[in-house]
């Protein structure tokens, strides 16, 4: 994940025991020195290249994130008012926008610590940057800081990074898989091990989003 340390087998359990201990005696656990001992950890590009991406699995795919009756999206039934503004977000994203304070109406909307709508805003800012729009990503992003403030901190986080054109492993896996034209089944698989719903909140901003685009030129793919 953006700005995190990768533990190996032997380092997480000693870190989890020692937060647990903390934590169970009501002592805040300060991770500030922390910030020293990043200096010499190797440090993965998180960042998101562009990708050539076409429409040939993306139609199936958007047809099951809309299926509110699919097992695999049941359990996250109180997303679904959010996830239903999809195509609008992505029509603002692509700066076509048909609802023009989508954006602020949805910045922490929706359960989970990271929110249903902030998650789908994570997924149309990945889907900019695999279509290697830069000038709609740059745009988004900068409507979108000042809002940051609305939503959990977690959240915020993730958001910032988004900005800056950082994504966590899980988004990079999803990005490649509808490259790869990937069944559908399998990348809802894939979005569905990610949280309650973050996955398929997420995977919902990031299908729109590369869907609206390359819809807007059919003849082409996207690279």
């Amino acid at each position: 994940m953006p700005d995190g340390i990768c533990l190996d087998e032997h380092d997480f359990p000693r870190v989890r025991d020692l937060a647990l201990g903390i934590l169970r005696e009501g002592v805040p656990l300060d991770l500030t020195g922390w910030t020293e001992a990043s200096v010499v950890v190797d440090r993965v590009d998180l960042r998101l290249d562009v990708v050539s991406l076409d429409a040939a699995g993306l139609l199936p795919l958007q047809h099951m994130l809309e299926d509110e009756d699919s097992d695999e999206l049941s359990p996250s039934s109180s997303a679904y008012p959010i996830r239903r503004q999809a195509a609008h977000l992505a029509a603002e994203a692509l700066g076509r926008p048909t609802a023009p304070t989508l954006l602020r109406s949805i910045v922490g909307a929706g359960p989970g610590t990271t929110p249903t709508g902030d998650d789908m805003i994570v997924g149309a800012l990945a889907g900019l940057r695999a279509l290697g729009l830069r000038a709609e990503w740059v745009s988004m992003g900068r409507r979108l800081r000042p809002l940051t403030s609305r939503t959990t901190s977690a959240s915020r986080h993730y958001l910032h990074a988004a900005i800056e054109g950082r994504f966590g492993e899980h988004v990079h896996d999803l990005v490649a898989a509808i490259a790869g034209c990937e069944p559908a089944v399998s990348v809802i698989e894939r979005a569905s091990t990610w949280g309650a719903s973050s996955g398929i909140d997420l995977l919902t901003g990031l299908t729109a989003t590369v869907a609206a685009s390359i819809q807007s030129r059919p003849n082409e793919s996207a690279a």
